[in-house]
């Protein structure tokens, strides 16, 4: 049997001693974990943007607690 591995850059046969059902469960296996990196990058996509939403809420606060000091020290209070 001969399979390919697909590189960055290029394809390369590779030749295997494994049964068609074999070769057929490393492809699933293959497209799987295509998909789960897929999933990876947008989990951390979306991580990311919460980050950055705290981030811009946070700042908000600062700004918000910097034009009203007297307003934090009457809620401390």
């Amino acid at each position: 049997m001969f399979s390919t591995i697909v590189t960055d850059t290029f394809i390369l046969p590779e030749s295997t001693d494994l049964s068609e059902a074999e070769e057929t469960e490393i492809e699933t296996i293959r497209q799987h974990k295509q998909g789960l990196l897929e999933d990876i990058k947008k989990l951390k996509e979306e991580i990311a943007e919460v980050f950055a939403e705290i981030e811009r809420f946070q700042n908000a606060e600062r700004q918000e607690a910097d034009n009203n000091p007297g307003e934090q020290n009457r809620q401390v209070e």
